[in-house]
């Protein structure tokens, strides 16, 4: 999967810091400051900014992580927050009261949204790994492509770390990375708690690539609940084509484990007796939503003796079903009247079993009627 990587040094890259103590523009300092410092006398609090204008990406993002990197001259640990910053600041103008060098932001130290938050624990010594994955999501889908970004800490106890900014000048490599991952072609998932119509259409739960055949799908399942699973294609231009989803209905049990989706029964059983020695059984299934696609369908019968054996099919087929199937499967005639049943099947799942009785309707043994599903 394409990950292409911006690291804008001086001009290009737009970092600053902004102080509680001070009221002067941080913008062309080689480092910046985050959290909340302890210099003896004063204990000032710092937040950062950051600005990145995003490559157009041929796909649909999956992961994005922002890199800052620690210069090891401060020996703390911190919990870095991220928000979209939601003022267009400047990096020359922005200090702790305006934004652009003249005018004020809506409160002291930055103005940002909290409905979309990142977070990260930073040991000491360590640098800053923050996925900012849907923050980018959201630039590239309602921002222009312009990823602006405030950081800062609780600011409740001694957590200031030095990292070095886009301006830093000898070490080039540690300026701040942003690293972004993306698929050209694939699907999305949605979850709903509930049904169909409970649904988030503009927040997939997962993304997964084009050949993928297996994925796992972050979600918190409550016991005795019912959600809605959908999936919809995106095409190679990352566009979301409404009219391809698919929908499944999971349910959960008492303890909130997941249970398989059931498996559909068999219907419309019908028989026909092509010869001494063959018959012929049909019969139809359907997968309506919420149920389970059957891979397999197992035949069982008495022999002609009544007695049901469900240990020994008479014949087993592997066909794959989604949607309304009809099959027809040929078996030897044993003697009239003959009990019958068909189940669907799901790996070690099994489905209701559907059974019908057959009976001579004359003294031909090539005349035998079906009746009714018992």
């Amino acid at each position: 999967m394409p990950q292409p990587i911006l690291q804008p040094g001086p001009g290009e890259g737009q970092d600053t810091y902004l102080s509680s103590l001070h009221t002067e523009n941080y913008g062309t300092s080689g480092d910046i400051y985050l959290g909340k410092l302890n210099s003896g006398k004063f204990t000032p609090n710092y937040r950062l900014l950051f600005r990145f204008v995003l490559p157009a990406v041929p796909g649909n993002v999956i992961a994005a992580t922002l890199t800052l990197y620690n210069d090891g001259s401060q020996g703390a640990s911190q919990t870095a927050y991220g928000y979209r910053c939601t003022r267009p600041w400047t990096e020359l103008g922005a200090t702790r009261n305006t934004y652009d060098g003249v005018n004020l932001w809506s409160a002291v130290m930055g103005d940002w949204d909290a409905g979309m938050e990142a977070s990260a624990a930073v040991g000491v010594g360590e640098d800053l790994v923050l996925d900012v994955t849907a923050l980018v999501v959201d630039a590239i889908a309602n921002r222009g492509n312009e990823l602006s970004l405030l950081l800062k800490t609780a600011e409740s106890v001694f957590d200031c770390i030095q990292y070095y900014s886009s301006d830093e000048a000898v070490e080039t490599a540690r300026r701040p990375k942003l690293q972004i991952t993306y698929i050209s072609a694939g699907s999305r998932v949605y979850i709903g708690a509930g049904g169909v119509e409970n649904i988030d259409w503009n927040t997939p739960v997962a993304v997964v690539p084009d050949g993928t055949t297996a994925a796992e799908i972050p979600a918190s399942l409550a016991p005795n609940r019912r959600y809605a699973l959908a999936v919809r294609r995106i095409s190679d231009a990352g566009v979301e084509e409404h009219n391809t989803h698919v929908v499944t209905i999971l349910e959960t049990d008492a303890a909130g484990v997941l249970q398989p989706p059931p498996l559909p029964r068999p219907f419309d059983l019908s028989f026909e007796q092509v010869n001494a020695d063959t018959i012929r059984l049909g019969f139809s299934c359907d997968v309506p939503l919420g149920f389970a696609e059957p891979t397999e369908y197992r035949v069982y019968s008495d022999g002609g003796t009544g007695a049901m054996n469900y240990e020994t099919p008479v014949a087993t087929f592997a066909e794959h079903v989604a949607g309304r199937r009809e099959f027809v499967v040929a078996l030897p005639a044993p003697p009239l009247p003959l009990q019958l049943a068909v189940q669907a099947r799901r790996d070690a799942q099994a489905g209701p079993m559907s059974s019908t009785l057959v009976v001579p309707v004359s003294s031909s043994p090539l005349a035998p009627a079906i009746l009714p599903e018992i």
